[in-house]
């Protein structure tokens, strides 16, 4: 069993397969279940991504609704990034 979480100080969420990465290595099958967390600075540090796809809507859902309700919160804000609870 493994899990673990990752601090953001500002984060925003995008569905879809929006950022670069993803235009870079554009997987049109899995656009609908695809999103990315969008984090760090936009001056010193620059904006970085998570890009994620999942396995099947249901898992998407389950993801995007809870990181829209995790990120609403003030900042510093933890989202939790993998679990494994086999």
């Amino acid at each position: 069993m493994f899990a673990f979480s990752v601090l953001i100080s500002d984060c925003h969420l995008t569905e879809g397969q929006q950022t670069t990465v993803f235009r870079r290595q554009s997987r049109p099958d899995f656009a609908d279940v695809s999103f990315s967390l969008l984090y760090g600075s936009g001056s010193r540090g620059g904006l970085r991504s998570l890009d994620i796809v999942c396995k099947d809507r249901k898992e998407y859902d389950t993801w995007v609704r809870g990181l829209k309700y995790d990120t609403r919160s003030l900042p510093p804000c933890v989202v939790p990034c993998a679990q494994d609870v086999t």
